[in-house]
């Protein structure tokens, strides 16, 4: 086993769950840039220094929380990563200061115990894979994504088998024709490239204040609401983050706090009103407490949440 060149560790205020947390940061269970266990998560990041792995271990408790966390990094890009490490793990999230206003907010918060917010390593990584999903499937997003990572990566450092995704340059150089050899309409291809032509900017998104990001990124062509907010939550760890524009999120929120089936982005945004400051702890505890869909057509996609329905 190849040995770090960066180490810390990170000790959270409350026990935190490493798959909860992070499971929709990977691209599908197949991402061979990102490998998820119960304990342990290990992430090829293509970062300003160089290549790197992200190797996250936890080291106390029996079971998926703890509260301590051994952050190693590997390759030129390790020392880059374990600086971030304790924003990465969400230390400047406070769970457990979260008070619920409702019954149905109490559930959530029972329905998914260690659930933390918390940062992509790679920024320009997760604008990239939610540009991927924007108006398709998700199944259909991470196959695309998969195919070109392959294709376009190489080795990450360290033996842990990872694929080390195209850095910024790398997607900007990716032809056309090989995202429409894919089913990829142009305009997701485009922006792609666009967002990596900007990867270095991007990456400086990490520790800044949401509004001026949001600011930033509307002024990228194919960057929408959709995008930008997804963006926010994730990648920043903003709690109040609120995508609007997707297939099933308002459903799922009136499922979860009205039983209705059917919803919209208006009554979405009603109903999470006294919530305004938490509204993406509520969202990412929905998607984590097993919410489920009444369905009144043909199943679409995977069992994943389906974003990238509506607008960018």
């Amino acid at each position: 086993m190849a040995e770090p060149n960066s180490e810390t560790e990170v000790v959270l205020g409350a026990p935190t769950d490493l798959q909860l947390s992070f499971r929709l940061h990977r691209f599908g269970s197949l991402d061979p840039t990102f490998r998820l266990g119960a304990r342990r998560l290990l992430q090829a990041i293509p970062t300003p220094d160089g290549p790197g792995v992200l190797d996250i271990q936890a080291l106390d408790g029996d079971g998926p929380r703890a509260r301590a966390f051994r952050v190693c990094g590997h390759g030129p890009g390790g020392p880059h990563l374990v600086a971030r490490a304790p924003l990465i793990l969400g230390a400047d999230d406070a769970p457990e200061h979260f008070v619920p206003v409702c019954g149905t907010g109490r559930r959530l918060i029972r329905s998914a115990p260690g659930l933390r917010l918390t940062r992509a390593a790679s920024p320009v990584g997760m604008l990239i894979s939610l540009v991927f999903q924007q108006r398709v499937a998700w199944r259909d997003a991470a196959q695309a994504h998969l195919r070109l990572v392959r294709r376009y990566g190489t080795a990450a450092p360290g033996d842990f088998g990872l694929v080390l995704p195209p850095n910024g340059k790398g997607w900007a150089s990716i032809p056309l024709t090989d995202f429409s050899a894919l089913d990829m309409d142009r305009r997701r291809a485009e922006t792609i490239r666009r967002v990596g032509q900007v990867a270095g900017h991007v990456d400086r998104f990490f520790d800044t204040d949401s509004e001026v990001v949001a600011r930033k990124l509307a002024t990228i062509s194919g960057l929408g609401p959709w995008t930008i907010q997804n963006f926010l939550g994730f990648a920043l760890a903003d709690a109040d983050a609120l995508p609007t524009g997707d297939y099933d999120l308002p459903h799922r929120v009136a499922q979860a706090f009205t039983g209705r089936a059917r919803s919209t982005d208006e009554e979405m945004v009603r109903i999470l009103e006294p919530y305004r400051g938490q509204r993406w702890r509520i969202v990412r505890l929905i998607e984590e407490s097993g919410v489920r869909l009444q369905r009144f057509g043909p199943r679409r996609g995977s069992g994943r949440p389906q974003r990238g329905r509506g607008s960018p």
